[in-house]
């Protein structure tokens, strides 16, 4: 429970380093908003990063053939997700949900 709070701060933070840069450009400091820049764009890569590791896990964690539960969460989650069922799959190249195979 305590991640999803500390990645909006950590998103909520690079508000204020987009200030300071902003702040700082109209004052011609070009050191400090590269700096404030250079922050704010690091933490937006990981919190990017981490979010991607966050979907692949659910991916693995809910299979969307356990459950119906799971496959709307898949579905909402990412309508792109490769979901075939391990005979469909079992060839490689094949797909029962794009239609081939």
């Amino acid at each position: 429970m305590l991640t999803p709070t500390l990645l909006t701060a950590a998103l909520l933070s690079t508000s204020v380093a987009m200030h300071v840069a902003s702040r700082a450009a109209s004052a011609a400091r070009r050191q400090t908003a590269w700096r404030s820049l250079a922050v704010a764009f690091t933490v937006q890569v990981v919190y990017l990063v981490w979010q991607l590791h966050d979907y692949v896990h659910a991916i693995h964690v809910y299979r969307p053939q356990a459950s119906a539960w799971a496959s709307v969460y898949v579905t909402l989650l990412a309508p792109i997700t490769h979901t075939c069922s391990s005979a469909c799959c079992s060839t490689p190249g094949s797909c029962c949900v794009s239609g081939r195979g």
